[in-house]
């Protein structure tokens, strides 16, 4: 099991949260937290990269809606890049697609593809 470790990272296009290790139940409390302190900036486009994600649950996808869900009343946008899990076999695409929820995200491959929109 990988620690979760999240960073934020601001960007001329906007804020980039960068998303590594297990983003599980177990570690559900931090990740909402730090959502929490992103929603509260309010930027114009946040990018949640999930592309150094080893594990992705169902809740911890939940937040991510939430944070869209959120920032969306202020008008932000809220993009989701995938790229390819740290474990290999982009695990954060197939979280998505298993979920159901890739309608309802804005998904791109890469960060810099979600950052242009």
């Amino acid at each position: 099991m990988a620690l979760l470790s999240l960073s934020l990272e601001e960007q001329r296009e906007g804020l980039v949260v960068r998303v590594r290790g297990d983003a599980t139940d177990r570690s559900l409390g931090l990740l909402n937290q730090e959502l929490e302190r992103v929603a509260q900036r309010r930027p114009r486009v946040v990018v949640v990269d999930l592309g150094g994600a080893t594990r992705i649950s169902n809740a911890a996808l939940g937040s991510v809606l939430a944070l869209r869900d959120t920032l969306g009343r202020a008008r932000s946008d809220v993009r989701v890049a995938v790229g390819t899990c740290a474990g290999g076999g982009g695990c954060a695409r197939t979280a998505l697609s298993e979920a159901n929820i890739n309608p309802a995200l804005s998904v791109f491959g890469t960060v810099e593809e979600a950052l242009k929109g």
